[in-house]
């Protein structure tokens, strides 16, 4: 089978199979299979080899499982910045994008990524922001492990601390004279666990979060506000369904603010001690 029929024969099982995005996943999975970018696979036509075959069928059989693409190439391009991935991380969505972008525009000096996950927003923050000091935390090791291995890949200095939320005497001391917190908690509610299939690959510890999605939230809540100094930005990325009533938590908060995502929902807490 040449190139041009694995291409039509890959867009044919995943279209017919119901994937939306079925032109834009067989390019990735072509780029994977045959390690070249998408535009040498149509300059230079070939057959593929027994291995290569058998590596292709692998992944479409795993994807017509619906496991997630970003898992079976172990791999995702984050805010231009290739990260590599496995089932331990939460899938980076483009969403968050626009949170990397908000808190570049700032410029802070010294920030904590707070529920770190694959290290996705320190890393997009370190490596547009090389003079400030970032730092990621996350309560399980095998995330940081996948974090760390991020940020060695694209050559960025960031400190790691293993960390239910504030816990770590460590980071409660860095924390302490930051001037951004930025955290991307679990915040769906339980009860999504039964309705949204396609999350049934990722980590639940990353998803989910007592009945409304707010339980971790009213405990980040409550523990930043008593270690940060004043004028610390926190950023938080929430459910857009219960984001009004996290707000409505914050009432302490000298300033607070939704801001909407690139889809125009509103997704992301601002608030300032």
């Amino acid at each position: 089978m040449n190139t041009q029929e694995v291409i039509s024969f890959v867009e044919g099982k995943l279209q017919a199979n119901g994937f939306v995005s079925y032109k834009a996943e067989t390019r990735l999975i072509l780029e994977h299979v045959l390690a070249k970018a998408y535009y040498q696979i149509g300059l230079e036509p070939k057959v593929l080899s027994q291995v290569e075959l058998a590596k292709l069928n692998s992944i479409i059989k795993r994807r017509l499982n619906k496991e997630p693409l970003q898992y079976i190439l172990a791999e995702i391009e984050f805010f231009g910045i290739r990260l590599k991935l496995n089932p331990e991380v939460l899938i980076p969505r483009v969403e968050t994008e626009t949170l990397v972008a908000q808190i570049i525009a700032l410029r802070p000096k010294k920030i904590l990524d707070l529920a770190t996950g694959s290290g996705a927003i320190a890393i997009a923050i370190k490596a547009n922001l090389p003079n400030a000091i970032v730092a990621a935390s996350d309560i399980s090791q095998a995330a940081l492990a996948i974090a760390k291995e991020n940020a060695k890949a694209n050559q960025l200095d960031i400190e790691f601390f293993c960390s239910d939320l504030f816990e770590n005497k460590d980071l409660q001391n860095y924390v302490k004279d930051a001037d951004m917190i930025v955290a991307n908690l679990p915040y769906l509610p339980m009860a999504d666990k039964a309705s949204f299939k396609d999350l049934a690959f990722e980590p639940s510890l990353a998803l989910f979060s007592g009945q409304d999605g707010l339980d971790l939230f009213r405990r980040f809540e409550q523990e930043v506000w008593q270690l940060i100094k004043p004028k610390t930005i926190v950023f938080c990325e929430l459910d857009p369904r219960n984001i009004e009533l996290a707000y409505e938590l914050c009432k302490a908060w000298a300033k607070r603010e939704i801001i909407l995502d690139i889809l125009g929902r509103k997704r992301f807490l601002k608030l300032c001690k």
